[in-house]
Formats: C-alpha cells, structure tokens, sequence
C-alpha cells in the first residue's frame, strides 16, 4: 500500500509540474493558436460533430502541454497518437477487463497500441534529451526533473488519458448543457 501511495504522489507531482500556472501561461498563446488552426478547418457555415470536432482540439491541446514541439508541431504525429489512444479508449470492453490475460482480438489491438505510444514518447524523449537546445516544454520539464524515458513516457501516457477522457467528457457536458 506504502509502494503505490509513494508512486501516485511522484505521478501527481509529475502532473502540477507540467500543468504549473507560470508553463500554461507561457502556453496559452500557442493553446490559442492550436484551437484556432483546428476550427478554420470547420468552414464557416453547416454542422459540426462536436464529439469529433472538440476531441480533435482537447487532444491538441492537450498535446501542446504535455509534449514537446517534435510532437505538437507534427500534425500527423498527432494524429497518430490520437487514433491510438482512441483505439485504447474503443477497445476497452467488459470481456477484456474481466479477462486481460485473454489474449483476444480486443487485447491485441490495445497492445499494439499502447507499444506505439510508449514507443513514441520514449524515443521523443531520448530526442530532447540529446538535443543541444533545451526548451520549456513538457518534456523538457520532466527531463530537467532527472526522470528516465520510462518514467516520461507513463507519466506522459496517465496525463494524456486523464486530459483527454475527462476534459472531452466535460466538453460533451458543456455542449449539452448549452444547448438545452
């Protein structure tokens, strides 16, 4: 019990320093940018999928603070990353969490891409550590903290699914309220 409460601390400290107030401010014109970017993509007239249209930019978002520029300057990257952490979010079923042992179609499509994603922030954050110019960025952040790729790229992994599920689940909630 002592081992994960010790672990869940480090996580949580992890995630205030990269959501510190002095790193979103810093952000905030480039969070502007992104949002901005994203919805010139909507036309300026018809219907949009908010469920499509506000993940696109909380993922983005998201991205931007949490990352690097290797990653939230790469529009394709980015896409990547998001079909697979929708592919995790898709593929957890009742079956697989009672049986994750059960090496299942489901099971498989999750490994696949869990191994992408890790694969992508440890090797970004193997980048930025042998980069000559170091930035401010997320990465930069936890590298300047002394953590390894490994622990980067968890600690990357629980920001990403917690900023993106919740904050997309609030957004949907927001889009409701608003329209009732």
């Amino acid at each position: 019990m002592e081992k994960q409460a010790e672990g869940e601390s480090r996580f949580v400290k992890r995630l205030l320093l990269l959501v510190h107030r002095d790193r979103v401010e810093e952000a905030l014109p480039s969070l502007l940018d992104d949002l901005w970017n994203l919805s010139k993509n909507w036309g300026r007239e018809g219907v949009i999928d908010p469920f499509v249209e506000m993940y696109d930019l909380i993922f983005q978002m998201t991205v931007r603070v949490a990352t690097c520029r290797e990653i939230y300057g790469d529009r394709t990257a980015v896409i990547k990353l998001e079909k697979n952490f929708l592919n995790l979010e898709k593929t957890a079923s009742a079956f697989s969490i009672l049986f994750p042992w059960f090496p299942g179609p489901s099971q498989l499509g999750r490994l696949k891409s869990l191994i992408a994603i890790i694969k992508k922030f440890q090797q970004t954050a193997q980048q930025r550590r042998n980069a000559s110019n170091v930035g401010k960025d997320g990465i930069d952040a936890l590298i300047a903290e002394g953590d390894s790729d490994e622990t980067i790229a968890g600690t990357l992994m629980g920001f990403m699914l917690a900023g993106t599920v919740n904050t997309g689940i609030m957004g949907e909630c927001v889009m409701g309220l608003n329209q009732a």
